[in-house]
């Protein structure tokens, strides 16, 4: 009987299963395919995994970005976010926690589980929102750029008329300045130029100057300045962190602050943290402000005599700060002399001085001044001498509202040719 030949059975390694394999259950772990990985790709993540970091966790990655690299420049918030996201979302599938219920992969690769994780966040940031962003650098025309000056610039509340002039009309006087005209004469003669109607329109429109809607509009100028600036690259990169305080109308001091710049970061918040930054950077300047800042009166600083011309309080200053008794007395000034002729202008020492209108100090700006000079001045309105308008052909002089002053009798008039107006306004 012949001996019969034994199976050829293939080694276990090469045994060939015709049949399919089962597709993977859901949640079970996902085993590495028999090829070898292309560089820098993770091969122990699942799709399901993706998706489910894709519908939870994107919108909140987008915010992220929005709000701290709108620019697309980088940002270390935007980094840290997503790398403790991803470490979060490897320790819900480690421990089985909503939304990653059932979902294991291999313990040997949980750094390459983590990167994976964290590149579905890079990618979309890289490959999506990168692509519809808008120009990295916002081009800003001349004129756009002087309409931002301009909203700047007319936040001032002049306190007359002309001055309210010269703000609304300093491209005008600043091009006749530039082809060698002098600025006070460009002034004057220009204003000088206007009919009465038209002087008088101005003075209504200086009145009417909102100084708290100035300061409502201050926050929204500034930074839409210096934003324009950091992203036109017309004076290169730019950060700014800006910190400014203003007394209100009930005389309380508000403190506001920004950060912007070229990077699309926040100060704040790639730094010390908001808590840390209004502790060590703001309190300190708010602070210091309420007690530099001068109080600011309410409506008009000062009575008027039956002709309209100011006169100076009758205050005691033995409570002022010399800040606010300095801005009293600038006030005075500007509420007085509405505008100065050219002796002013070609000898403001020997115009105004001791001398020539019997002033206890030199006139000069009060906030150069000083503790007992700026005494002094208060001191000496306060005995009813008021800046009056003799003849609108002649300079002023300083004459007593109840008659001449015994210690301080009005000067006789200097000759001089240029007419000199001086008038109050209760603007």
């Amino acid at each position: 009987m012949p001996n019969a030949n034994p199976p050829v059975t293939p080694p276990p390694a090469y045994t060939h299963n015709t049949a399919h394999a089962a597709p993977a259950q859901a949640g079970t772990a996902h085993q590495a395919v028999g090829r070898k990985a292309k560089k820098g790709e993770s091969t122990d993540i699942l799709l399901r995994v993706v998706e489910i970091i894709k519908q939870n966790y994107l919108n909140e990655f987008v915010k992220q970005v929005k709000k701290h690299d709108s620019n697309f420049a980088g940002s270390k918030v935007v980094d840290r976010w997503r790398r403790e996201t991803a470490e979060a979302i490897m320790k819900s599938i480690e421990q089985g926690e909503a939304p990653f219920e059932n979902i294991t992969v291999n313990v040997g690769l949980r750094n390459k589980n983590v990167a994976a994780i964290n590149r579905v966040f890079q990618n979309h940031y890289h490959h999506k929102m990168k692509i519809v962003r808008p120009g990295s650098g916002i081009v800003i025309s001349h004129e756009e750029a002087n309409k931002i000056i301009a909203s700047i610039r007319e936040l001032r509340a002049p306190c007359t008329g002309q001055e309210f002039f010269k703000v609304q009309r300093a491209d005008d006087i600043q091009q006749r300045v530039e082809h060698g005209e002098n600025y006070q004469t460009v002034v004057k003669n220009m204003w000088d130029g206007l009919t009465k109607d038209e002087r008088s329109q101005w003075d209504e429109d200086a009145k009417e100057v909102d100084l708290a809607g100035n300061q409502r509009r201050l926050e929204t100028a500034l930074s839409v300045l210096f934003r324009a600036l950091a992203t036109s690259g017309r004076v290169g990169p730019l950060e700014a962190l800006v910190v400014y305080s203003y007394r209100d109308e009930r005389q309380d001091v508000q403190t506001r602050n920004f950060s912007v710049g070229s990077s699309g970061q926040e100060f704040a918040a790639e730094t010390i943290g908001e808590t840390e930054f209004l502790k060590s950077y703001v309190k300190p300047f708010h602070d210091w402000v309420v007690e530099v800042l001068p109080l600011v009166q309410e409506g008009d600083l000062f009575l008027y005599d039956d002709q309209g011309f100011a006169l100076f309080p009758d205050l005691d200053f033995a409570d002022f700060k010399m800040k606010d008794i300095q801005t009293l007395v600038k006030e005075f000034f500007c509420t007085a002399v509405r505008y100065l002729g050219t002796k002013l202008k070609e000898d403001p020492q020997s115009f105004y001085n001791e001398q020539e209108f019997r002033l206890p100090v030199q006139l000069v700006d009060p906030q150069t001044l000083a503790a007992a000079k700026i005494v002094a001045l208060p001191e000496f309105y306060k005995r009813d001498l008021v800046f009056v308008s003799v003849n609108v052909s002649k300079p002023f002089s300083l004459l007593a509202a109840a008659g001449p002053s015994s210690d301080y009798p009005p000067t006789s008039e200097p000759k001089n040719e240029s007419p000199l107006a001086i008038c109050s306004s209760r603007g």
